[in-house]
């Protein structure tokens, strides 16, 4: 089972977010609690975990206990989505699509001059997160 986890306590924007991320993914979102990364590996090979304050948020890609890549959002953009929903991600940055294409649906669009993540949570909102160069 792969799914979307956050920090033991997370501030309400990363619990928005994770839930978003996992709700785009067609992943299950699992409240952490107690549990640490090895228990959380017993539970699935692949999983995202999303954690920080508010200001300083951080993903990462674990597969098998093992970090496949990790990114820092600088700010999240939320907007009512138009439209029909798309599932999976959607990257403006070729390495970042590269490493995450062999575990997730990724696609690469958005020509922006920042890198991107944007992805179609629940209640018709789109997401648009500003990566840290």
């Amino acid at each position: 089972m792969t799914f979307v986890t956050t920090s033991r306590k997370p501030v309400p924007e990363v619990r928005t977010l994770a839930k978003g991320l996992a709700f785009a993914l067609g992943w299950q979102y699992l409240t952490r609690g107690k549990m640490g990364v090895q228990d959380l590996n017993e539970r699935g090979p692949l999983l995202f975990l999303v954690s920080g304050e508010a200001k300083s948020i951080r993903v990462a890609l674990i597969r098998d206990n093992s970090t496949v890549t990790e990114f820092t959002v600088d700010s999240i953009g939320i907007q009512e989505r138009a439209g029909t929903m798309a599932h999976g991600i959607t990257v403006s940055d070729q390495g970042l699509f590269e490493t995450l294409s062999p575990f997730i649906e990724v696609r690469l669009g958005g020509a922006n001059e920042h890198r991107t993540l944007s992805y179609d949570g629940p209640q018709k909102k789109q997401y648009l997160l500003k990566l840290r160069d």
